[in-house]
């Protein structure tokens, strides 16, 4: 489903452990003026794998998500539902109309998202993510547990200067993974360090960006120094949204491709 870019990739298709900004991670501000209407999905041998369609309302909020197999037909669609700009609702049909699941959003007095709750298709609730923020508005703690109160997983946060800089991921049987994270002189990420504990090698995430300070690709390199995977980052004109999205793997061999359509919003013209 679509996340927090929802910096909006597909789940499941970038490289793992390899989170992704849209583009405009420590790149300057964000573009805006567009919004993404569709998003294909290609296989390695460039096959179609899904398409994505977003619909919005007047406003701006994304208010219906369609998504398609290779072939075309709907597999889910999911409308939201906003109360003051805020999402309160989200719900989740297969192309029968039978209900999926659904999603419950809780907000802080400050607008900042304070709990989001899962359940399935007959009511039955799943599981809930809690966040807590510090006095500027960081998240400092996303927390999820399951319906019996069980912890599934936890992320802990600490900043400097409004940049965080230590990540502590803590997973239900006692896993722990530390993220250190650094920055250039312009306040970009450009590595992140993670410590995999006692069973794992661990590994490297390191962002580069081209001479407009967008972000140009990403790399996952073990704790052995080998490339895992990297993800390509194409640009047009001005934008700083990516209209393509290139994945590989630590050979070079491409594993998938996103391809970006966008519109401008509508107090900013036509489509593009």
């Amino acid at each position: 489903m679509i996340r927090t870019v929802y910096a909006i990739l597909a789940a499941g298709v970038f490289l793992a452990g390899c989170a992704t900004g849209a583009g405009t991670q420590g790149g300057g501000p964000a573009d805006t003026s567009r919004q993404l209407v569709r998003e294909t999905v290609l296989e390695a041998g460039g096959e179609p794998y899904e398409i994505r369609e977003f619909s919005y309302s007047p406003t701006g909020e994304l208010v219906e998500e369609r998504l398609f197999d290779a072939s075309g037909q709907v597999r889910e669609i999911s409308s939201s539902v906003y109360n003051e700009g805020r999402r309160t609702e989200r719900r989740s049909y297969a192309a029968s109309g039978e209900l999926l699941g659904r999603r419950t959003y809780t907000y802080t007095a400050k607008g900042l998202l304070e709990s989001e709750s899962f359940f399935d298709g007959e009511g039955r609730f799943l599981f809930v993510s809690r966040f807590s923020y510090n006095y500027w508005g960081d998240t400092i703690e996303w927390i999820t547990t399951d319906a019996e109160g069980r912890l599934m997983a936890a992320t802990h946060s600490t900043y400097e200067r409004g940049r965080a800089r230590t990540i502590t991921l803590s997973g239900a049987h006692g896993n722990e993974t530390i993220v250190q994270v650094g920055y250039d002189r312009d306040g970009r990420k450009v590595r992140e360090t993670h410590d995999g504990g006692e069973e794992n090698q661990g590994k490297e995430i390191l962002f580069y960006y081209d001479e407009r300070g967008r972000l140009a690709y990403e790399e996952v390199v073990s704790g052995f120094g080998n490339l895992l995977g990297r993800t390509v980052y194409v640009y047009t004109a001005d934008n700083r949204q990516p209209d393509t999205i290139r994945l590989y793997d630590g050979r070079g061999n491409p594993r998938r491709t996103l391809i970006h359509e966008f519109a401008l919003r509508p107090e900013a013209g036509s489509s593009l």
